[in-house]
């Protein structure tokens, strides 16, 4: 996309009469999140051609996507998150999803920021659904990562959460690139040998302040032994 916006530019510079350039250009920047630049060259093509309606529908289009957005962004940071998810779905609506591709920034920007919104509004399992349809073309977002821990941790699903990071840093090998999710995972192996460790000592589970079940420690330490004996 940031391709695509530099050839029109180029074009549109060589030839100002060029409105086609500038329809490219508006495509690339909406594309790229960049809602307002993509509305100001609709602005010029119709100055340019007032007649096309093509161009008319474009930005239209964009600019419901930018009130939307504006207002749900608005809600977000007056914590009205509530609200902030059903604006967040109107964006994504009006942007026609169906038709937009899921490897673009704003693709990234409208899904990214409906399971921030639905997390802190404390719908886990939308935000859990939400955040995985990004991180379906967006596999290593980090991001998007931080959402899918958290909502994972909310809803007590551990056993997947490991076994999620497990994926990620033992067979994607994405720990030395993303710290942080190496880093979450380590903990929950080490809160599992933690665990198991005060089961060997007779201390009351309920007085030791742990809170993972006898089922979480065996997905543990079934998983730890498998990296030790693969290290070996």
């Amino acid at each position: 996309f940031d391709r695509a916006t530099e050839t029109a530019t180029e074009i549109y510079e060589n030839d100002t009469e060029s409105s086609d350039s500038l329809v490219i250009r508006a495509n690339a920047r909406y594309l790229n999140g960049h809602v307002e630049d993509a509305l100001a060259d609709c602005k010029t093509v119709l100055t340019l051609n007032p007649e096309r309606e093509s161009i008319r529908q474009l930005h239209a289009m964009f600019q419901n996507v930018r009130e939307w957005l504006s207002l749900a962004e608005q809600a977000s940071q007056n914590n009205l998150f509530q609200k902030a998810c059903s604006l967040f779905e109107m964006a994504i609506e009006a942007a026609e999803p169906q038709s937009l591709p899921q490897s673009s920034p704003l693709y990234r920007k409208l899904f990214l920021a409906k399971a921030s919104a639905l997390l802190y509004a404390g719908v886990y399992s939308k935000a859990l659904d939400t955040v995985n349809m990004l991180l379906k073309h967006n596999t290593s977002d980090v991001d998007g990562w931080n959402i899918k821990i958290d909502a994972l941790e909310k809803l007590d699903r551990k056993k997947e959460l490991l076994q999620e990071l497990h994926n990620a840093v033992v067979i994607n090998k994405w720990g030395a690139e993303y710290p942080l999710i190496a880093e979450k995972y380590h903990q929950m192996l080490q809160a599992g040998q933690d665990q198991t460790k005060v089961e060997d000592t007779g201390v009351n589970p309920e007085r030791s302040q742990v809170t993972l079940s006898n089922s979480d420690v065996d997905s543990f330490e079934l998983i730890h032994n498998k990296l030790s004996s693969t290290a070996a």
